[in-house]
């Protein structure tokens, strides 16, 4: 009898804790500026947190190009969890009568719980969402001037080992890499902790594929549009095939968020956002490309399907399919596909 209430009482810690869940907030880097204009606190099973929310403007780029418009903003905040639904309490800037959460497919209800208040319950992760106002809905004509996105990630797991010489490991904190760095033919994985801020980008150069993942932030506001110092854009995958983007936010893109024109590559739970200038496509992909649970925010092509070498491809094989698969994607954006060939997709769930 002794050793059975001894199991029951080991095991309600446990139970207690499945029925709670456990909500992970990711880090402050040192040195960047929290949103003036949203705050998010989380709570889960009774556990109030508040989630640092970011923000990025345009201004620095309307001052550049005339095509980009000033006053413009984006917040985020981004967390994990599992188990019971978590809920976003959201301090805004205005009062507000309604409010909604897009993509509405996923059923989501925004509401206004106090003056400046909104709360919206989350209820699984790998959720992309947009969060907007009556006071700043937009139109066909006008764009949303201040925006407030929420990322839901699912937990990390295998987080690699920073002492490995394969892998470049950001810890929290900001990282400026003075550019685009080349990646070296050891380096196999960049992993961008949470709360790490990494302004700049990486180039392969190996034959073999590159996993950039984590669940920090990759950026490129505080360098010029089209800036000399990067080929392409904030990540060039061209060399090698099969390789990895996952969990990071991209932000502020001085040319593409992500090219990788080689073959079976993978994007999955990344963020690409704040896309203020023209020429920021999505992702420039090769054959057999693989995205899934992804949120793009571009200003050009969100995906634009072509290979390095398209035309000598068509010669060998006599193949004009690309067998492109996205899955679950959330986009913004103006103009959808570009190919430079027949596109074999599998559009699931496209938003």
């Amino acid at each position: 009898m002794m050793a059975t209430k001894t199991i029951l009482f080991l095991l309600i810690p446990v139970l207690v804790r499945q029925a709670s869940g456990n909500l992970n907030t990711y880090p402050a880097p040192h040195g960047i500026q929290a949103s003036n204009k949203f705050q998010v606190y989380l709570s889960q099973g009774g556990n109030r947190k508040s989630s640092f929310t970011y923000i990025t403007t345009s201004d620095q780029r309307a001052k550049e190009v005339s095509h980009a418009k000033g006053g413009r903003s984006v917040s985020w905040t981004s967390f994990s969890f599992s188990g019971g639904a978590v809920t976003a309490e959201i301090h805004t800037p205005h009062d507000f009568h309604s409010c909604i959460v897009r993509p509405q497919h996923y059923g989501y209800k925004c509401q206004r719980t106090g003056s400046k208040i909104a709360h919206v319950t989350v209820s699984s992760t790998s959720r992309m969402m947009s969060v907007e106002f009556d006071y700043d809905y937009g139109s066909s004509n006008a764009d949303i001037k201040d925006k407030m996105l929420i990322f839901a990630d699912p937990p990390e797991s295998n987080v690699p080992n920073e002492h490995d010489s394969s892998v470049l490991f950001y810890k929290a904190g900001v990282h400026n890499l003075n550019g685009q760095m080349h990646l070296n033919n050891k380096i196999k994985t960049i992993y961008l902790a949470p709360g790490a801020w990494v302004e700049g980008g990486f180039l392969s150069t190996a034959n073999h594929g590159v996993t950039l993942r984590g669940r920090g932030i990759l950026s490129t506001r505080s360098y010029k549009w089209h800036d000399n110092r990067f080929s392409w854009g904030m990540l060039n995958f061209d060399k090698g095939n099969n390789h990895v983007v996952e969990g990071i936010v991209m932000v502020d893109p001085e040319q593409y968020f992500f090219r990788g024109l080689c073959d079976h590559n993978t994007t999955r739970n990344v963020k690409m956002i704040a896309p203020w200038t023209y020429n920021s496509d999505g992702v420039g992909m090769g054959h057999d490309a693989l995205f899934e649970d992804t949120f793009i925010w571009a200003n050009d092509d969100s995906f634009k399907v072509i290979t390095n070498s398209y035309s000598d491809y068509i010669t060998r094989t006599g193949v004009k399919t690309f067998n492109i698969v996205l899955y679950s994607q959330m986009v913004w954006e103006r103009g959808m596909m570009r190919s430079g060939g027949c596109v074999h997709s599998d559009h699931r769930r496209l938003y």
